[in-house]
């Protein structure tokens, strides 16, 4: 028997009437689709029941208010192993034909019938939101790992065939940067814009690719301070790690935070740093503010997104030289199972302050459609430029609905429209079988 807690963010509009359905999936078997019922749903610590493979009781349709957390227990008919994701899926009261509510969840908690805690950070909107926008109603949750209590390197098992990775990258300063004279960077293993930098690189034994984004914080060029130093300094020293051999992300971002820290190197930066061990197929990520990284399914459909990290609307978790800057052990650490086909975007929040999910997966089908024949190198550099093009077109665009404008609305409580100007840096790779 498995307790599930389901928590409601705090948003407004949040909350939902809503049949909710869960598929806790483990390494050797799952529980197949439940749908969570409580005996009592007017409580806000509801202990209650799951009807199984979808067979739903008669009973009232669920109640999900804004800010609740709500428990339900779920048996499983064998035991299913180490839990590697949960399968989260939204039908609001009217069906699911009609999608007239939206449902924000901050996370999911899972305790195993042995008493171990997982927990499955959300951040996500589930139907349509209050503004009228349309989100997936069904997603992929993986579990958050706690670095400083188990140390996190590659393991898995060994794929009979390793993973092979092709990837591109595509950046541009802030507009208002590029008209005072500043350039932007792109090489084979790293590059940067304004106060964004990256990194990709390969090990020196061959087994992990490194990926990594950092956006530096503006507001310290107003204190004479280079944006840009701190971000790029993290950079190289991430990329160093992962050349090296260095095989686990929290280990990566810590010693590149040492070497930031050792060099007295002034200001702060938001990050997201991943390892790809093709050798077992598996994606360890650390990130830390509002730079982030979406996973497309070689099937089709969001595989993994993940959350920010924000004190407030605007101000994102962030490592930096001061005392109230974020530690590297604050960011969230996920792994994800990776297969032939899937796609991998990464970005800072200029991309995806002014890129939907939706619209990322839809520009990414179409070029694996129209360029899948000619190679996942060339897929990937085709993806990273018109996914960095159309980022920087609704970047300038006053009117349209974007990720940005949608949140400062929810921040808010006003209506807000248009993209958010900014430099943008933009990461794509395409896992190939070998």
């Amino acid at each position: 028997e498995y307790r599930v807690e389901v928590h409601t963010g705090e948003l407004r509009g949040a909350g939902a009437t809503a049949n909710i359905y869960v598929n806790l999936v483990g390494n050797l078997h799952h529980t197949g689709k439940c749908l969570l019922r409580a005996n009592n749903s007017s409580s806000d610590e509801d202990v209650g029941g799951a009807a199984e493979n979808g067979e739903e009781e008669e009973q009232e349709v669920e109640d999900f208010p804004t800010g609740s957390c709500k428990s339900f227990y779920l048996l499983a008919p064998n035991l299913l192993g180490r839990i590697s994701g949960i399968e989260l899926s939204f039908e609001d009261e009217t069906g699911p034909n009609h999608g007239h509510e939206g449902w924000y969840v901050d996370k999911l908690v899972v305790y195993s019938p042995t008493g171990k805690r997982l927990e499955f950070p959300c951040k996500c909107w589930f139907g349509t939101r209050e503004c009228g926008t349309k989100t997936p109603s069904q997603r992929r949750l993986i579990p958050f790992v706690e670095p400083l209590k188990e140390r996190l390197t590659s393991f898995g098992r060994i794929l009979p065939k390793p993973l092979s990775l092709t990837s591109g990258a595509f950046v541009v300063p802030h507009p208002d940067k590029v008209k005072r004279g500043v350039k932007a960077k792109n090489c084979k293993e790293g590059g940067y814009a304004g106060e964004d930098a990256y990194f990709k690189c390969l090990s020196e034994n061959g087994q992990t690719y490194g990926l990594g984004v950092a956006d530096g914080v503006w507001q310290w060029s107003e204190h004479g301070i280079d944006a840009g130093q701190f971000s790029k300094a993290l950079m190289d020293s991430a990329r160093d790690q992962v050349r090296g051999n260095v095989s686990s992300v929290s280990d990566v971002v810590a010693l590149a935070a040492e070497k930031v820290k050792r060099d007295k190197v002034l200001g702060s930066s938001t990050f997201c740093v991943s390892l790809v061990d093709m050798v077992r197929g598996t994606m360890q990520i650390a990130n830390l503010g509002d730079s982030g990284v979406l996973i497309l399914g070689r099937e089709g459909g969001v595989k993994l997104k993940t959350s920010q990290q924000e004190h407030s609307f605007g101000y994102p978790h962030q490592l930096g030289h001061h005392e109230r800057s974020d530690k590297p052990g604050d960011a969230l650490i996920s792994v994800v199972h990776l297969k032939a086909g899937d796609i991998i975007i990464k970005g800072s929040d200029g991309l995806f302050d002014n890129l939907s999910e939706e619209d990322a997966e839809e520009i990414a089908n179409q070029v694996r459609s129209r360029y899948g024949d000619r190679g996942g190198s060339y897929v990937a550099a085709v993806l990273a430029t018109e996914l960095g093009k159309r980022a920087f077109q609704n970047s300038m665009d006053k009117w349209i609905s974007t990720p940005y404008s949608l949140g400062a609305t929810d921040a808010f409580d006003m209506v807000y429209t248009g993209g958010k100007k900014d430099d943008i840096t933009v990461l794509t790779a395409v896992i190939t079988a070998s």
